[in-house]
């Protein structure tokens, strides 16, 4: 959050900043700036509401997603917003976007039985991701964070 304090430091108004990082929600602390998109942790606990609604049945839940904070902050909204039932989160894989084992975190997401995951990157690592889902033919419910849903650059590539 560098260049957000250093723009609310000199009264720089920022508006619509493309980021849920929980800080810039914070107007005590970034005054000047204004953000559009919910924070990473509420659109984690949108998720687990969802799956909550729609996917009482499923027992098994996965989540892949990178080691930058969004990741770790959706990942704390998906657990509060299951409350009791994040315990049956059975796997956990964190991921660099450099990162050149994708397969292998999908072959562990595979393999725990997961009925559900939740992908929090960028739309290049979604793509090989529902690629690599589809090869292999598990075809768990897939929830992509915003970063990661686009049509042009996740889904069509991954050939969804």
């Amino acid at each position: 959050m560098r260049c957000g304090a250093y723009l609310n430091e000199r009264k720089i108004p920022q508006l619509f900043v493309a980021s849920g990082a929980e800080e810039l929600s914070d107007p005590k602390a970034f005054p000047w700036t204004m953000g559009w998109q919910p924070s990473y942790r509420a659109e984690g606990r949108i998720y687990a509401n969802y799956i909550q609604a729609f996917y009482p049945q499923q027992q098994d839940r996965g989540r892949s997603g990178r080691t930058i904070q969004f990741g770790r902050d959706l990942y704390k909204g998906i657990q509060e917003g299951l409350g009791d039932l994040s315990r049956m989160i059975i796997v956990g894989v964190a991921f660099d976007i450099a990162d050149e084992h994708i397969d292998g975190h999908v072959s562990i997401l595979k393999r725990s039985g997961a009925e559900i995951l939740v992908f929090a990157g960028v739309p290049t690592t979604a793509s090989q991701v529902i690629r690599l889902a589809a090869d292999s033919r598990w075809h768990p419910v897939f929830l992509l964070n915003d970063a990661a849903a686009s049509i042009g650059t996740a889904l069509r590539p991954g050939r969804w």
